[in-house]
């Protein structure tokens, strides 16, 4: 990112949010459904069966799935990039390929994918240890 980044941050903003609310109220909507019939059965209403039983038993699927949007977000990040910029990533493999580096090009294809994968790494491992309650949460 540089000098006028907001429309790169609208175009990743605007592809993932509605992504990340359909996802959101997707994965709500999979809590097991005995879990909220026992916080009724002991005394909760339904603000407090939100707070004290939906979110924490969704939070470890969203984490989940928000790790998936960052793989969204960094292919939105290069196609803004692809637009009218003269500084970024994609606007260097673009002047690679242009100049027929494709060194250059295939070396940075592999740093995209080197922090993409070392992002979903270092996210996994967080999950693991922020959600240890829940089998499976990475």
């Amino acid at each position: 990112l540089g000098i006028n980044d907001a429309p790169k941050i609208a175009i990743i903003v605007i592809g993932t949010l509605f992504q990340q609310i359909l996802i959101i109220a997707n994965t709500t909507r999979m809590v097991d459904r005995g879990l909220i019939e026992a916080g009724y059965t002991l005394g909760t209403n339904k603000v407090k069966s939100l707070f004290h039983v939906v979110i924490p038993a969704a939070l470890p699927d969203i984490y989940r799935d928000l790790r998936v949007l960052l793989g969204w977000a960094w292919t939105y990040l290069i196609v803004s990039e692809l637009i009218g910029t003269t500084t970024g990533i994609t606007w260097f493999i673009t002047q690679q390929a242009r100049y027929q580096n494709f060194d250059n090009v295939y070396a940075a294809i592999l740093i995209i994918g080197v922090i993409g994968l070392v992002c979903d790494v270092i996210l996994m491992k967080l999950g693991q240890h922020l959600f240890k309650w829940k089998a499976g949460a990475k």
